[in-house]
């Protein structure tokens, strides 16, 4: 009898389970490193599980080539460069992984995202308990820091988990009305997990995105998520891209500073942005690899550690080469969210990305979760389709 992997429920699903808490959690901060081993030897078999089952099926879409183009030059020159390979190695499996349950599951779906949303909310909720029963993470103003979360060790790292966790029960929702519940208690984490660790980058992002989401009208909510990602788009040609010059502009001054009230430098991050300007500049075109956080201490801002730009991270690691691989992956993914829905839940998913794309310019996330959202993105249209006798209420 012929195995097949697209005809199983409870395996993918597990399997994206476990990525979502590979990916998501900081195995640090819990002190035992056999629950990262774990995690990670489960990842391994996965991924060659996944590849026993593509054998039926070996070919590939253009789409799940650009991943894996992108996963191969960041991996040359990592190796050529002798920095961080071999953590680019499981960042690889992990991608891999997912390419190939997208592909392979292309016609049935629900699994892999039911499987995904039950890790996401697992992480959120044991990330709100662990905040909220350790009072040093977030009450004691004199002894918070910035880093010992579970989900990301740095505080600005949570967001990101928050958000991609938003994004798979938006999914979800396409499949039944009763994820609603999940959903509700799932913002309601995420949110208060983001108020209790000050992330003010990630709560913005997130007030914002539910304000989106409360726009009655389908076309005035998608004009909203699109006015937010011009906005993104022009603030890191405009801010980020001038660096520690946008101190120097006279009418950034008055907006930022006399109107805004807020810093110009951005919490320094100016001086970070323009530190990995000068850094990109000596090897633009295929960057430097997988870099480590000791990589950056030795050659950019002695501030904080990156770039806090994801645009300039993707940069770092796989220079224009790279950059363009990571937006033509962008650009696919939402060309076909947008081009064959026009659902509301599909509008509320763009409006996540559009807000994501904010955060974005502000912080640098794990490319693995990053890489994820643009799978769903690409993959929602072909969810809808499968579910589309579903009795979900969309007005």
């Amino acid at each position: 009898m012929k195995l097949r992997l697209k005809e199983l429920s409870f395996l993918p699903a597990a399997m994206m389970a476990c990525f979502v808490i590979r990916s998501a959690i900081t195995f640090d901060v819990l002190e035992s490193a056999i629950f990262s081993y774990a995690t990670l030897g489960l990842i391994f078999l996965s991924f060659i599980l996944a590849c026993f089952f593509l054998f039926n099926e070996p070919l590939l879409s253009r789409f799940d080539l650009l991943a894996v183009l992108l996963l191969v030059s960041v991996g040359i020159v990592s190796m050529i460069d002798a920095v961080d390979w071999v953590h680019w190695i499981y960042i690889s499996l992990s991608v891999g992984l997912v390419s190939i349950l997208f592909h392979y599951n292309r016609e049935h779906l629900n699994p892999l995202v039911v499987g995904a949303l039950v890790g996401f909310s697992f992480c959120v909720y044991a990330g709100f308990l662990h905040t909220a029963s350790n009072p040093h993470l977030w009450l004691i103003r004199d002894a918070k820091n910035a880093t010992g979360y579970l989900l990301g060790d740095n505080y600005n790292q949570i967001g990101c988990r928050v958000l991609c966790a938003f994004a798979t029960n938006i999914v979800c929702l396409r499949i039944s009305k009763w994820f609603w519940v999940n959903c509700v208690f799932l913002i309601l984490a995420g949110v208060g997990l983001l108020l209790m660790v000050g992330s003010m980058t990630s709560t913005m992002g997130a007030v914002l995105f539910l304000m989106l989401c409360c726009v009655p009208s389908k076309r005035l909510q998608r004009i909203g998520a699109w006015s937010v990602l011009t906005i993104a788009v022009l603030f890191q040609v405009f801010v980020c891209f001038n660096g520690k010059g946008l101190e120097n502009n006279e009418f950034a001054n008055w907006l930022v500073v006399d109107v805004m009230g807020k810093d110009l430098s951005f919490t320094y991050r100016t001086d970070m942005w323009d530190a990995a300007l000068r850094i990109i500049a000596k090897s633009p075109l295929w960057g430097y690899g997988y870099v480590s956080s000791d990589w950056y201490v030795e050659n950019m801002s002695s501030f904080a550690i990156g770039p806090h730009n994801m645009i300039f991270a993707v940069m770092i690691y796989g220079g224009a080469i790279g950059l363009a691989i990571y937006l033509a992956l962008w650009g696919v993914s939402l060309n076909k969210l947008l081009s064959n829905s026009q659902s509301r839940l599909s509008n509320m998913l763009f409006s996540l990305i559009a807000v994501f794309m904010v955060m974005m310019l502000m912080e640098y996330y794990p490319i693995v979760l990053i890489v994820y959202v643009i799978f769903l993105t690409y993959y929602f249209p072909n969810i809808e389709e499968q579910n589309k006798g579903a009795k979900i209420d969309e007005h």
